[in-house]
C-alpha cells in the first residue's frame, strides 16, 4: 500500500485520506466489507476486482 500525498488540497479532499494500492488482493482485503455492505449499490466492482486478480486484464 502507497500513500499517495496530495498535490492540490481541494475543500472535500480534507475530509478524505486517499490511498493507491498497487496490490489488488491487498485492495480486496481493505474494501471487501465496505463493498459487501452495499452490494446494492456496488455489485459490478468486485467482478472486476475478482478479474483483475485473476488477470483477465493484463496486456
Amino acid at each position: 500500500m502507497i500513500n499517495t500525498p496530495n498535490i492540490r488540497e481541494s475543500s472535500l479532499e480534507r475530509f478524505m485520506e486517499i490511498v493507491r494500492f498497487d496490490d489488488p488482493p491487498a485492495y480486496q482485503a481493505h474494501v471487501q466489507g465496505y463493498l459487501v455492505r452495499r452490494e446494492a449499490e456496488n455489485n459490478l466492482f468486485p467482478g472486476v476486482l475478482a478479474g483483475l486478480i485473476a488477470g483477465e486484464y493484463i496486456k
